[in-house]
């Protein structure tokens, strides 16, 4: 009977481990982020997309892509309620180089109700060496 016993405090422990797995699976999942290519990128630009441009204004100022709102990350979390209209709506989301400001601008986004917001994966330089639409100032 003891075996049995202790057969079940292990399973008990096992669920306890196996449900904090979940939970932190969960957490992380949560706080993933979708990325897209230039390409994809650009097919929802076409399509009427959203596109916010997360870098500072001293680096966006030189070069965009075209209609896209500047909200450096350090802001966006205040500018969100102004963005409410769009929570259904695709969202591309850029920072220079697609792995720094952008995946983090997303993920709040995303954490937020905005569940069609994605990174640009190349960020704006692999849209410009794309040879995709830019403007200045």
């Amino acid at each position: 009977m003891g075996s049995i016993a202790m057969s079940r405090k292990d399973l008990l422990q096992l669920g306890a481990m196996l449900a904090m797995v979940l939970a932190i699976a969960l957490h992380l999942r949560g706080s993933l982020v979708n990325h897209v290519s230039t390409g994809e990128a650009k097919e929802l630009w076409d399509a009427g997309a959203l596109v916010i441009d997360v870098r500072e204004a001293d680096e966006a100022r030189p070069s965009h892509v075209p209609g896209a709102l500047l909200i450096p990350l350090e802001a966006l979390s205040a500018t969100l309620p102004r963005l409410a209209a769009f929570r259904d709506s695709p969202v591309i989301v850029y920072c220079n180089g697609g792995a720094g400001r952008g995946p983090r601008a997303t993920a709040l986004l995303n954490q937020n109700g905005f569940s069609r917001a994605v990174n640009l994966q190349s960020g704006f330089e692999g849209w410009r060496k794309a040879g995709l639409p830019t403007k200045s100032g």
